[in-house]
This record gives C-alpha cells, sequence and structure tokens, in this order.
C-alpha cells in the first residue's frame, strides 16, 4: 500500500499527474494489471482520478473498504495503456 497526497498549495501544478505516471510507469514494470485507489471521495480527487483513465470499483477491496468505508474505491486497468517510456 502508497500514500499519494498533493498539498493543496502544490495543486494544479501537474505535481499529481507527473508522480501518478510515474507510479504506472512503476506498476507496468512490476507487471501489475492494474491500479487500485481508495481516495477521500472530495471533487478534487475524484475528478483527477476519473481524468487520468480511473472508472468505480465495482467491487470495493474488502480490507480497504473496512479500513475506509467513506472513500471512492476506483481502479485503472493497466492492459489496454501502454507503459510511459
Amino acid at each position: 500500500m502508497v500514500a499519494f497526497y498533493v498539498s493543496r498549495a502544490y495543486h494544479r501544478q501537474g505535481i499529481a499527474t507527473a508522480l501518478l505516471q510515474e507510479i504506472i510507469r512503476l506498476a507496468h514494470a512490476a507487471g501489475a494489471r492494474e491500479i487500485y485507489v481508495s481516495a477521500v471521495p472530495s471533487e478534487s480527487a475524484v475528478g483527477f482520478y476519473l481524468s487520468q483513465g480511473f472508472r468505480l470499483a465495482p467491487h470495493p477491496n474488502p480490507g480497504l473498504f473496512a479500513l475506509e468505508p467513506n472513500d471512492i474505491h476506483m481502479l485503472l486497468p493497466l492492459a489496454d495503456r501502454l507503459a510511459p517510456p
């Protein structure tokens, strides 16, 4: 499990996108099939993940859901995404 957070003072500067692209690259390199996110259901967080191709998880991870039942649970399948260079 990895925590991913950008302080409000640094929002809208491309930092979250750059960090997520590196996470995707590392996930591809490790052979991951998807990235799962459990995030605070704020408009900015949900909007960000949707803009990056994430979709609602059809079945939330039971362990993560038990820890954070109010979070939004999203998936990004990696099979259809090209690995970044």
